[in-house]
């Protein structure tokens, strides 16, 4: 079986009234401004330019600011826990 890497794209606007970033879209439209936890709200301090790189594996790539710290915004729940996504073929090199 072939597996291919892939990744989602999430869309995020800055919201006028609570000034956080918050997801775009339809659903999220009818919702309110201080739905946040349904909304995947974060302060835009986190993705301010410039925004800082990390190396991930042989490449650079930008990454939020502070660690994890979006993680508690966007995974309110479970950002402390070590999730295996679904599929995940764990290598032991």
């Amino acid at each position: 079986m072939n597996y291919f890497p892939t990744a989602t794209l999430t869309v995020f606007e800055e919201d006028a009234i609570t000034n956080q970033l918050r997801r775009v879209g339809f659903i999220h439209r009818m919702l309110p401004p201080n739905a946040c936890e349904e909304l995947n709200c974060f302060p835009p301090e986190l993705i301010a330019t410039p925004i800082p790189t990390v190396k991930f594996g042989e490449i650079t790539v930008p990454a939020p600011r502070d660690g994890i710290e979006i993680q508690k915004y966007l995974f309110p729940y479970s950002w402390w826990k070590e999730v295996t996504p679904l599929n995940c073929r764990i290598t032991t090199e």
